[in-house]
């Protein structure tokens, strides 16, 4: 059908990932007096997010020009653990003049990635105002 669903191949818990994806319409909509060998505009979709069949966000896509997109932020549960495997689905509902659209694409967990300070080797970090500074 010419939908894309883009997502990270790696997510971590706790943490929000962007969902992107183009093509996802509702239909056409054309002025009366365009001569019908001209494209209509897509109508964009409502459409829903699921983590593992499990509904977790609804939100409609956006008009680009004679097609429709979608960019969004989906937030990964904290329950999910690293060397996991999850599924995020994007679905649209069907309308009178189109059918449900689905992808769905499998993401690992892994853990956050973390800033590794070498404590007997401090002599570049100096504490300011709360706040730890790198100085060179």
């Amino acid at each position: 059908d010419g939908s894309t669903l883009g997502a990270p191949a790696a997510v971590v818990p706790g943490e929000s990932v962007e969902l992107s994806g183009v093509g996802w319409s509702a239909g056409e909509k054309k002025h009366p007096d365009v001569p019908p060998y001209f494209p209509g505009l897509k109508v964009p979709a409502r459409l829903a997010v699921k983590f593992d069949g499990e509904p977790v966000a609804e939100f409609t896509g956006k008009q680009l020009a004679l097609d429709t997109y979608f960019v969004t932020e989906a937030h990964i549960p904290q329950s999910w653990q690293p060397g996991e495997e999850h599924t995020i689905t994007v679905e649209s509902e069907a309308t009178d003049s189109t059918l449900a659209q689905s992808a769905t694409v499998t993401v690992r967990v892994v853990e956050s990635p973390r800033l590794a300070v070498d404590p007997t080797n401090v002599s570049g970090i100096r504490k300011r105002s709360g706040c730890i500074l790198y100085c060179s």
